[in-house]
């Protein structure tokens, strides 16, 4: 069996969580600063322009404050038969709407500075890589190319950004700078390469490919050498996403050989591989918490796509959105919000941390 990873709609619902508009012919298918100045506005220039400025006497000391609550940002059709990005808070409260279009965006990915939203679209036709501010605004066309191209991911020292693309006919893993420019293909090999994830540190890249025939996991350095095959099923292992301490591997596998998908993981090294979801549906496209102790993922268990949170042993399930025309394509951010300042609270100045390798 073969997962082709396409959008599929059937009697109005959302049966896949990936939304790419791929057709089954084209593919199956860390710190950075801001700081919060006197007027109130978020200034992310990595030395906050010199708005926080240590005092030596006396010394500065910090003042704890709550953690921002993680975001998710995510895919759904909601009004129409539009694909649009929305984001919500971690326990799926607080949802709001980023794009609004007549076509299809989908699998958002967040810069590691929490600014930027990369994702596709097709709303100049081709399926492209777009980006976008974090509240939705400033939206930028990336690449335009008569083929596709899918599935950004952020190099987790934001210079980068990794996708797949059929534009020379194989659907194949490509980088390029977060501008658009100095495009690089990186795999060239018959098949289907598709959903790279960047590993924390930036130095690999995991992928999943048909290249032996079913899919399975890859890995590969950040330049597209010393490819190394993960997993080796009769059935598809697709959709891998690294922990953010680089140790394990999240993946949706149907070798089970029921038809349905479940959500394992891996030892980075494609060892010790656990099955963390068992129920009857397809459950895919899981992304970790920032922190590690949560993965999203979205699930059709319940009879449309829906995004699903639960602890990273698998236990703990809860269930996110529930939309009527289906939800997927899920991904963390988080944002830790901590106060610099001097004892006396002079020089006072806010400041918000994104850990690096959210993807």
């Amino acid at each position: 069996m073969r997962f082709v990873l396409t959008l599929t709609l059937v009697a109005g619902l959302l049966v896949s969580c990936d939304f790419g508009e791929k057709s089954e012919a084209e593919k199956p298918h860390d710190l950075q600063v801001a700081c919060l100045n006197g007027g109130g506005a978020w200034n992310t220039t990595s030395a906050c322009n010199g708005d926080v400025q240590a005092t030596p006497t006396p010394e500065p000391t910090a003042t704890p404050w709550l953690s921002a609550p993680d975001q998710i940002a995510f895919a759904s059709v909601r009004d129409d038969d539009s694909i649009d990005i929305y984001v919500m808070d971690a326990d799926g409260g607080n949802v709001r709407q980023l794009t609004d279009g007549p076509e299809w965006d989908s699998s958002p990915a967040w810069s590691p500075d929490g600014t930027r939203i990369a994702f596709h679209s097709n709303r100049d036709g081709d399926s492209d890589i777009y980006v976008m501010d974090a509240e939705g605004g400033n939206v930028q066309q990336l690449t335009d190319d008569p083929e596709g191209d899918w599935d950004p991911a952020w190099a987790p020292d934001g210079t980068r950004i990794v996708f797949d693309s059929n534009r020379y006919g194989d659907t194949d893993i490509y980088v390029m700078d977060t501008d658009g420019g100095n495009v690089q293909q990186l795999t060239n090999d018959p098949g289907w390469d598709s959903g790279p994830a960047w590993s924390p540190d930036g130095t690999r890249i995991v992928f999943a490919s048909t290249r032996d025939g079913d899919y399975d996991i890859y890995v590969m350095d950040s330049d597209g050498g010393n490819v190394q095959q993960l997993t080796d099923g009769p059935e598809g292992d697709s959709r891998p996403a690294w922990s953010p301490d680089g140790t394990q591997i999240a993946f949706a596998s149907g070798r089970d050989g029921d038809w349905d998908l479940y959500i394992y993981v891996m030892d980075a090294d494609g060892g010790s591989v656990q099955q963390l979801t068992d129920d009857p549906g397809l459950d895919h496209f899981p992304a970790w918490s920032p922190d590690g102790t949560r993965i999203v993922f979205c699930s059709s268990r319940d009879g449309k796509s829906n995004i699903y949170v639960m602890d990273a042993d698998g236990g703990n399930v809860q269930r996110l959105t529930d939309d009527s025309g289906g939800a997927g394509s899920p991904a963390y951010a988080a944002g830790v919000v901590s106060s610099i300042g001097s004892s006396d609270g002079s020089n006072s100045r806010v400041a918000r941390a994104w850990p690096l390798g959210l993807r």
